[in-house]
């Protein structure tokens, strides 16, 4: 038996039908998958991996892709004649790891094909081709296994699968991870027709992923749902890339073997032996400060908040004053007995997490991809109604998940916290906090006015290359995002609310977002773990 070899990009090439009575099942997979199992008396040679259709045969998939085929046949199909799907699916090697499903949907009369079995009951026969692959090559495996797609339903006999079989031969031996590297690797993905859609909205979309919120994505069909959830994510560096590897994994990154209290310290190395204090949001902590200074005395002086002192005062509190708090008065810059009480005691609460250690192996010397779907934050371009229960699961922290089934809008407000409807461009908020942390600043509103307009400019070109020139174009707008994202990094870790100039500058990215964003593990890890560029990344 044949199995993928590890080199391979493509693992598997599928093909999942409907049934009337079973609904969506898999009818076959090159290379096979380990089992068959079929009824005693089922007595055919079939080529390998291939259901005969009338046989009471199926093949019996992994548990963790028992829903595989309600993925490669979407919930509503029958009222398209072709679609195409995007999916994740947690590697069957390492759990650990995401695989990627590329599925072309087609949909042919009964009456046309030259061999019908008798379960063939409807007027129709609705089938996919799945390509099932390591690396994330949305759009250029699309473009192939659409016309494979197309041959595979000319033949107008399903039996003949020797075209699926050379199909992943080819594919392995033209797919490579050089393409990650080329610009190829966004056919498909179109982030001028996101801004389109959604306007100025598109930008409120970039900052909610920032904040790891529960996103439900809604809109039919499905190409048109997991398409768009894709270009989303490739306007983040190296997202698309090298971000994707935790995207279907379930549960957070903690060793399976710690059993102990959730606040007590690893013995495992913590961002490159970085002392526990860096764990500490400095500026909720200096808000903290700040606020306790504001109830003594108005002729205390003046704290140095630099780092280094801020870090000789936070030392000390290692152990208990000798004084009286109440009598104690500052002096050489020193904090007053009840504003140490509060920073130590705010110290010792947020210290005491357990620690974010950085999950992805691969990143550039600005620090990207940054690790927005790890640690249980989970991404799904398209879900079948099968996994209805995975958005309601509690331990899952976060998910941005597409949907087409209008059972996902029931009761929805109970497990999202926005939903966004991509046929509309809309984007509905539901918490009033996250919607003040998603308000546009007008320095936002004019970032964003500038790039709609010049998609719209570009759009609006009549001869031939319309779309195709660099400004308002696709590379255009993703780098417009990344010197928005490097610019809010840059100001983000480097500027202090307590000052007045730098606070205006915080506030031009809206500090309600700045200071929710600086909590996320995504904002931890990069700020904790310094690029080699760091100097690159602009302040304001």
């Amino acid at each position: 038996m044949e199995v993928p070899k590890e080199a391979d990009v493509v693992l598997y090439v599928l093909v999942v039908g409907f049934h009337h009575k079973k609904g969506c099942q898999l009818e076959y997979a090159y290379p096979p998958f380990p089992k068959l199992r079929t009824s005693p008396t089922t007595t055919t040679e079939a080529s390998p991996g291939l259901i005969p259709l009338g046989e009471n045969a199926e093949l019996e998939l992994p548990d963790a892709w028992k829903h595989l085929p309600s993925l490669g046949i979407p919930d509503g199909a029958h009222k398209y004649q072709s679609d195409t799907i995007y999916f994740h699916l947690p590697s069957l090697v390492d759990d650990s790891r995401t695989v990627f499903g590329i599925s072309c949907y087609r949909q042919i009369d009964a009456d046309k094909l030259l061999k019908k079995d008798s379960d063939v009951t409807r007027e129709t026969v609705q089938k996919s081709v799945c390509v099932i692959s390591r690396l994330p090559l949305y759009g250029i495996i699309e473009a192939k296994l659409a016309l494979i797609t197309h041959a595979y339903f000319e033949e107008l006999d399903f039996s003949k699968v020797q075209l699926l079989e050379d199909t992943y031969n080819q594919l392995n031996e033209s797919l490579n991870e050089k393409l990650l590297m080329e610009s190829q690797i966004f056919v498909g993905l179109s982030v001028r027709d996101l801004v389109l859609r959604f306007k100025h909205r598109v930008l409120i979309l970039f900052k909610l992923l920032l904040l790891e919120k529960r996103v439900l994505v809604y809109s039919s069909p499905v190409k048109l749902l997991s398409s768009s959830i894709i270009s989303l994510i490739s306007l983040f560096p190296e997202m698309v890339e090298h971000g994707l590897v935790e995207s279907a994994c379930h549960g957070p990154d903690i060793p399976e073997d710690h059993t102990g209290d959730a606040t007590e310290p690893l013995s495992t190395p913590i961002l490159d032996d970085k002392p526990q204090l860096s764990f500490v949001s400095e500026m909720d902590l200096l808000e903290e400060i700040n606020s306790a200074l504001t109830m003594t005395d108005d002729t205390a002086t003046p704290l140095d908040f630099s780092k280094s002192h801020l870090a000789m005062n936070i030392e000390s509190f290692d152990e208990p004053p000798t004084s009286d708090v109440g009598n104690s008065s500052p002096s050489d810059g020193q904090m007053p007995g009840d504003v140490a009480s509060v920073v130590s005691e705010s110290v010792t609460r947020q210290v005491k997490t357990f620690p974010v250690r950085p999950s992805l192996t691969k990143k550039d010397e600005y620090g990207f991809p940054l690790e927005v779907f790890t640690k249980g934050y989970i991404c799904h371009p398209y879900l079948s109604l099968a996994y209805y229960d995975l958005v309601n699961d509690p331990s899952i922290p976060g998910f941005l998940v597409g949907a087409t089934n209008q059972l996902f809008l029931h009761h929805h407000k109970k497990f999202a916290d926005a939903l966004v409807d991509v046929a509309e461009g809309k984007v509905e908020v539901y918490s009033p906090n996250l919607k003040l942390q998603l308000h546009l600043t007008k320095e936002d509103l004019r970032f964003a006015d500038y790039v709609v307009k010049m998609v719209i400019d570009e759009n609006s070109r009549d001869d031939v290359f319309h779309g195709t020139g660099w400004e308002g174009g696709e590379e255009w707008v993703r780098s417009q995002f990344r010197i928005y994202l490097m610019s809010m990094l840059g100001t983000s870790s480097h500027c202090s609310a307590l000052d007045k100039n730098q606070k205006l500058v915080l506030d031009s990215y809206n500090y309600a977002f700045i200071s929710a964003w600086r909590k996320t593990k995504n904002f931890r890890i990069w700020n904790e773990n310094a690029p080699a560029k760091m100097d690159e990344f602009p302040i304001g």
